[in-house]
């Protein structure tokens, strides 16, 4: 005579509880930062947090990743992008008036366009944040939100980033050295997720966008604000060069994106395509001009949109 199915299914509940609490005893409880679970960047395994040490340790492939002050370093393996991407942000290679330009860039498209859009959400997180600010301003407006702050440059988020939080009093909540193409987080946790000057700078930026919409939870949003190459760029055989050379050195792709670029990504990934609100340009003349003298910058999102949108015309 058979068992009570019922009492093979309580049975089993009981061996699986078992071996949580085993698993626990051997590799730590699960690892929850500000309420979002951490997850290891090579197999998707929850991280379980290290009891006697300030570590996490992945129960699958047993890597430990540890951290720095406040800063957890969940970068993967890294390869000859990371790196490169670690040495640009220090500094190495670049002008100082260009990184102070491009910051102030999206310090303006951000507070002036897109911060209302995040205040008041339950989860928001910041990739490439390089300074962070976008994650500080929500913050300081929004200080129930839990912010999570992430860049490839640990030691840029720990020398640059961390301080500037503190300066402006705003105590983002989890501070994390990831590389985009493979976030270490669970699926499904964050409202919204915003980015600036990322994706143009990724050799296959689908494959960043398929992890965006990973860690995005039903009903999120996804905000990436990114430059394109003015009209004709680059003007001449010597800028052709100098890009190329500076690509080369840093094994990054800086080169801006022709316009046609983002139309191909957003319709091979399902993108809504726009231009940033109150930059809109009515005449192709004008948009003709305006593009010669100055790169403009587009708007890739998807995820619920509000009730007014804008439609690109740059």
């Amino acid at each position: 005579m058979g068992r009570d199915p019922d009492e093979l299914d309580r049975a089993l509940d009981a061996v699986h509880a078992k071996l949580r609490s085993v698993e626990d005893l051997i590799f730590g409880s699960p690892a929850v930062f500000a309420g979002v679970p951490v997850a290891c960047p090579e197999d998707r395994a929850l991280l379980r947090q290290v009891t006697h040490a300030r570590a996490l340790i992945c129960p699958m492939c047993l890597r430990e990743y540890r951290s720095a002050g406040s800063v957890w370093d969940l970068r993967p393996f890294l390869d000859a992008l990371d790196e490169a991407e670690d040495a640009v942000h220090m500094g190495r290679g670049e002008p100082t008036w260009r990184r102070f330009l491009d910051k102030a860039i999206r310090v303006r498209e951000f507070e002036r366009r897109a911060l209302p859009e995040f205040v008041g959400v339950k989860t928001f997180l910041e990739l490439g944040g390089g300074l962070s600010y976008a994650a500080a301003l929500v913050k300081l407006g929004s200080p129930n939100t839990v912010v999570v702050a992430t860049d490839v440059s640990p030691r840029y988020l720990a020398q640059h980033a961390v301080p500037l939080a503190d300066f402006l009093e705003a105590p983002v909540d989890v501070w994390v050295a990831a590389d985009v193409r493979r976030l270490p987080f669970a699926d499904g946790q964050f409202d919204r997720v915003w980015s600036a000057m990322l994706i143009y700078r990724l050799p296959d930026p689908s494959e960043a966008i398929r992890e965006i919409r990973r860690v995005l939870a039903p009903g999120g949003r996804w905000i990436g604000l990114e430059p394109v190459a003015p009209w004709g760029w680059p003007w001449s055989a010597w800028e052709a060069r100098r890009m190329a050379a500076l690509n080369q050195r840093r094994g990054t792709q800086e080169t801006p994106r022709p316009m046609r670029f983002w139309r191909r990504l957003a319709a091979s990934e399902n993108l809504r395509l726009r231009a940033p609100p109150g930059s809109r340009v009515r005449w192709p003349w004008a948009r003709v001009l305006v593009n010669a003298v100055r790169g403009v910058h587009v708007w890739l999102e998807f995820g619920e949109m509000p009730e007014e949108t804008f439609p690109l015309t740059g």
